[in-house]
């Protein structure tokens, strides 16, 4: 007898642990039999494509949103740890062409940073481990508030903003990127990383139902018609097209919030293949001649971004002034004054090669006076030398 209620006593927490486990799981499945209807798909299949569309459709209008708002997470929590947030960016085919056209500090290059993501957010900075941790996983703390959402959609009929909540409610098992990202930074490698990434999917999405139940119990509590609104009907159409709207609206608005407070905080790093390109704009720009535009490009850099290679800019601005007042269309006046004191040297330089290049001697004499020739490397030192004599043997021949 004593056997017999220690066996029993055994196996019901292993039921109830299984039950706990899967009933997130079964609240999905549900969703799509029971809501959308598949269970009915050929009894009634003209409805349950129709809920099944009205699903969908709330689901794409708001991913765009969703995925800008879940990488802006990432770039604020960046800001909390004290690390550099350095590129915040959506896809140009879920709108990031437009967004960075009204938000500069939105990119639309998300692929040059991560490959084949729908957006992306980060820092070139190191972290530890728990920065990591805290940093991949701070957007599923939207999870419950979707899982919630779905559920009160779920109630009242609406398809679409079911489908809302469901996009929002399921990221975590949809998302084994931040996750990796999270075994990785726990030292995990290979198979064993991919295997707890699996693993973590599942734990945030079971954790995110608990506290989303936990939020209803406690919304239950302090909402005093409690009863009047479980007894709520079914809204009508244009009360529900209005109420979809404003979830849509909410998501929006919060995302493009998140946005701005994730925004890069400093210079942002615009990835490799992009700054091959601008350089190239701007060197067959100068190759051609085209100074004033050469000059325009690097002047109107904006704050945010930088746009080329930190060295290539300081000299290619350099080099552009020194072109325009050989040509007489700027005053060194001009230039000093918009040349960092330190790259003076360099800008001299510059300017004596081209003077003598133009045969502009008498000028370029005065040029070479001015260059500080500890502060230039041995090839610089061996051209500024060589241009010398060339100034001297012309200057002297004339005057003999």
């Amino acid at each position: 007898m004593e056997n017999t209620q220690i066996t029993g006593t055994r196996k019901r927490p292993v039921r109830t642990v299984c039950s706990k486990l899967m009933a997130p799981f079964k609240e999905l499945y549900h969703v799509f039999r029971d809501d959308i209807g598949l269970k009915m798909l050929f009894s009634d299949a003209k409805n349950t494509l129709k809920r099944a569309g009205s699903f969908v459709l709330g689901n794409a209008m708001v991913l765009p949103f969703y995925v800008l708002g879940h990488e802006a997470i990432h770039a604020a929590s960046y800001k909390l740890l004290g690390k550099g947030v350095d590129y915040l960016g959506l896809r140009k085919e879920l709108g990031g062409g437009l967004l960075e056209k009204i938000f500069p500090f939105i990119s639309s290059n998300v692929n040059e940073f991560e490959e084949n993501v729908l957006g992306a957010a980060g820092s070139f900075m190191n972290g530890s481990p728990l920065e990591s941790l805290v940093g991949s996983s701070a957007p599923f703390i939207l999870t419950p508030l979707g899982i919630m959402l779905m559920r009160k959609a779920g109630k009242q009929g609406s398809r679409f903003r079911e489908g809302i909540g469901f996009l929002i409610a399921t990221a975590p098992l949809r998302n084994p990127f931040d996750f990796c990202s999270i075994s990785g930074a726990l030292g995990l490698e290979g198979i064993e990383k991919h295997l707890a990434a699996g693993a973590l999917m599942a734990s945030a999405y079971v954790g995110s139902y608990y506290i989303a139940n936990g939020l209803e119990a406690l919304l239950k509590k302090i909402k005093k018609d409690k009863k009047v609104q479980e007894k709520e009907e079914k809204p009508e159409r244009l009360r529900g097209i209005l109420s979809s709207a404003k979830h849509l609206a909410a998501v929006a608005l919060v995302s493009l919030s998140l946005a701005y407070v994730g925004q890069p905080d400093h210079p942002m790093r615009i990835p490799p293949k992009q700054k091959e390109r601008n350089t190239k704009e701007v060197q067959d720009l100068y190759n051609t001649q085209q100074y004033e535009r050469t000059l325009e490009l690097v002047q109107q850099e904006p704050v945010k971004f930088q746009k080329y290679p930190e060295q290539f800019r300081k000299e290619i601005k350099i080099m552009a002034y020194a072109a325009l007042i050989s040509r007489g269309q700027r005053t060194e006046e001009t230039a000093l004054s918009d040349i960092p004191p330190e790259l003076h040297n360099r800008f001299y330089f510059h300017l004596l090669l081209l003077q003598v290049s133009n045969k502009e001697y008498a000028e370029a004499r005065k040029t070479s006076e001015k260059i500080d020739r500890d502060k230039l490397n041995d090839n610089e030192k061996q051209t500024v030398d060589y241009h010398r004599d060339i100034i001297h043997k012309t200057l002297d021949t004339k005057s003999f």
